[in-house]
């Protein structure tokens, strides 16, 4: 009888140990699930780090006031890209978030950000949101620093975010909360990822105009600094910036940069699903996302989320497969 039992307990645990295997494949945390088998890209392996917390070299201007609102991406193997003789090392900026806008109007840059690591995960929590406008001075010795009379403005809201790098690339959040005691209309968040520490990955930006990748600088009425808003949402563009519709609306939201190296193929996308608009500056150059929160009642929260990826790909294979890419993001 205890032969029995003991061959019935070892079938059981035969057929019980793929559904304990698949159970904990799928409770690992995001940043360790890894790329997908469905996807051929070849994606870098990202290092972020707050500025704050970091000694990675980056040059000065970014050494200011602005400081606790920056990311540094990094890539291990990948200080140097292209040909160009740069004095710093290859890097790029993300900022958590440049800049806030409420009821249509701009409340400027916004710092406070008090970063903590928790596993791999950098996030900051109940940092004040205020009406900086006018506060902000720019010394061409300093960079940009806050009047001090910026302590004495009351604090409208509040904002967290967190970043953390994974297989893939790079996510982060965004949160804003209304703490005032009326709605807030038209709230959306200004996204930066800046690629001046690695020009040559944000000097060919591509933006999906219908079916089509088509240059910025190729598409119909674009400029410098121009945003296009994303499609389902110009509408709500058109009453945020009143006049600034000429430029097509895009059906993909983000941007895409795809260049030759020396490195080989090498692709950067600055992506979200909550973007209102998006933007290619090839003047600093940069790739830019409006996340989109709307309508904000008084102390609600709302989360929006983004992505940074760096693959080594060429266009064509990332039009093939930005489907499921986009499809595997949403279910993060």
């Amino acid at each position: 009888m205890k032969e029995r039992s003991t061959g019935l307990m070892l079938i059981a645990a035969i057929l019980v140990a793929p559904l304990l295997l698949s159970a904990c494949s799928s409770s690992l945390p995001d940043h360790e699930a890894g790329t997908p088998s469905s996807l051929e890209m070849e994606f870098h392996r990202l290092k972020v780090e707050p500025l704050v917390h970091s000694t990675y070299p980056t040059y000065r201007r970014y050494h200011d006031s602005l400081a606790p609102q920056v990311v540094v991406i990094t890539v291990d193997g990948m200080e140097r890209i292209g040909w160009e003789d740069r004095p710093a090392k290859a890097s790029w900026i993300v900022r958590l978030p440049e800049q806030i806008y409420v009821n249509g109007k701009k409340l400027h840059y916004q710092v406070g950000m008090e970063w903590k690591l928790e596993g791999t995960r950098w996030s900051y929590a109940d940092s004040p949101v205020k009406d900086l406008n006018g506060l902000w001075k720019l010394d061409p010795t300093k960079g940009w620093y806050l009047d001090p009379a910026a302590e004495q403005k009351p604090v409208l809201g509040r904002q967290a975010a967190s970043i953390y790098a994974d297989a893939m690339g790079a996510h982060y959040s965004v949160d804003v909360t209304n703490g005032s005691e009326v709605t807030w209309s038209d709230v959306y968040t200004w996204i930066c990822l800046d690629h001046y520490h690695t020009p040559i990955t944000g000097y060919r930006p591509y933006l999906k105009v219908g079916s089509s990748w088509t240059e910025y600088q190729k598409i119909p009425d674009v400029g410098y600094g121009t945003f296009l808003p994303v499609e389902g949402r110009e509408e709500a563009y058109s009453r945020v910036h009143p006049g600034s519709m000429a430029a097509p609306g895009v059906s993909f939201p983000g941007v895409v940069c795809w260049n030759i190296t020396d490195k080989g193929h090498l692709l950067t996308a600055h992506l979200s699903n909550d973007s209102l608009a998006v933007l290619a500056n090839q003047n600093a150059p940069c790739t830019d996302l409006l996340l989109w929160f709307g309508d904000l009642k008084p102390g609600q929260q709302v989360t929006r989320r983004g992505h940074v990826l760096i693959a080594q790909a060429s266009l064509e294979s990332f039009e093939e497969q930005e489907r499921a890419l986009m499809q595997h993001l949403e279910e993060m």
